[in-house]
């Protein structure tokens, strides 16, 4: 039992290091969701160039959409009348990171890992979307002449449109739900979103992250950490991350402890940082909504970019990474002791994600849940 009190300790202290950075970016995108309406989003992705494809990045960034629940968001702003790569770039920028993935990214892995993601997140993105606006534009001038009348008129019968509900598929509420009027109404919505609502939709995975994170560092030896117990080095483990993170469904809070487990096992940061990138953007729910909407070879060059700027950004970054990353909670998990105020925003915490594993389980109980492509 001694191992099972090692594990313990270890997961208390994740809990502890990352407590307040995670829930404060809860409650910061509890505020972003009540002070950015759906209509925003459409009004800053319509146009053409480079524009609404750097703004799709900027505003898909701190939003706090997993990888599912992206897409019916990002196809109803496409129908909106968003350009191309104003929403590819919002559907990869999204699930790469948010608030508190940023939060958490911070207290288990240490600053600069937590400013390199987002600020590569929205390249790629960038990059992604511009990408994608090239082959539209490329595949419009050469059927101009035939389909400038049926886009006419689809764009017409577009705006005809009445806005559509968009559930998300990790349970999510609907993005065209009115806003709340009144302060009161707004802090209340925004208090319920971060603690009870966006939790509900990343526990479950986020929990297994921390556990495994908790486990590997129980079970792995030390010497193992910054890539010195795996061979290969970052290229091979890079290229690994990329064949196991794309197909998989993970969101950008749930993967951020994963990554932790990686480099406790011995993974250089570098290919860490490609898992955190390539996991998130990339599942087969994402590809077939890209191949229904842009297409098969828009879908391959979407992938495409993002598996190869994951790829560079982590082989490029790794030395870097692995000087300034800091692994706090494996000190804590040795000392056994924190601040006051670090133990009890890990109680707030774990109390939160355990209250959104029991109301889903007390969900599945009443009623048959529909298919979902989220584990929690």
């Amino acid at each position: 039992m001694e191992w099972m009190s090692a594990w313990w300790w270890a997961f208390w202290a994740i809990l502890v290091e990352s407590g307040v950075w995670l829930l404060a970016g809860f409650l910061i995108a509890g505020v972003l969701h009540v002070l950015v309406p759906r209509s925003v989003l459409e009004r800053a992705l319509g146009g053409k160039g480079i524009g609404p494809v750097v703004r799709g990045a900027l505003i898909g960034a701190p939003l706090p959409l997993c990888s599912c629940s992206v897409i019916p968001t990002a196809a109803g702003l496409k129908r909106s009348g968003a350009s191309r790569g104003a929403s590819a770039a919002f559907a990869v920028a999204s699930p790469e990171v948010d608030v508190p993935a940023v939060g958490l990214t911070w207290g288990l892995l240490g600053p600069w890992f937590a400013v390199t993601r987002p600020i590569v997140a929205v390249a790629i993105a960038v990059a992604t979307g511009l990408s994608l606006d090239r082959m539209g534009e490329k595949k419009e001038r050469q059927s101009k002449s035939v389909s400038l009348s049926v886009l006419g008129g689809n764009a017409a019968s577009m705006g005809s449109m009445p806005a559509q509900e968009e559930r998300s598929c990790c349970g999510g509420e609907s993005e065209s739900k009115a806003a709340p009027s009144s302060m009161a109404s707004k802090l209340v919505e925004s208090v319920r979103f971060a603690l009870v609502t966006l939790p509900a939709s990343l526990a479950g995975w986020m929990l297994i992250g921390l556990a495994l994170a908790a486990l590997i560092t129980v079970l792995v030896p030390s010497e193992w950490s910054s890539g010195s117990g795996l061979p290969g080095g970052v290229v091979v483990q890079s290229l690994v991350a990329l064949v196991v993170g794309i197909p998989l469904y993970v969101c950008a809070t749930s993967s951020t402890p994963m990554a932790l487990a990686m480099i406790v096992a011995g993974v250089e940061p570098g290919a860490a940082l490609v898992f955190l990138l390539a996991g998130p953007a990339t599942n087969p729910a994402t590809i077939a909504w890209v191949v229904k909407d842009f297409g098969v070879r828009s879908a391959a060059v979407y992938v495409g970019v993002i598996a190869g700027g994951s790829f560079v950004a982590g082989v490029t970054l790794n030395g870097l990474l692995a000087r300034h990353m800091t692994l706090a909670p494996l000190e804590l998990a040795h000392e056994h002791g924190s601040s006051y105020a670090g133990q009890i925003a890990g109680g707030v915490l774990l109390a939160v994600l355990m209250w959104a594993v029991v109301g889903w389980l007390v969900r599945r109980v009443r009623s048959k849940p529909a298919a979902s492509c989220c584990a929690s």
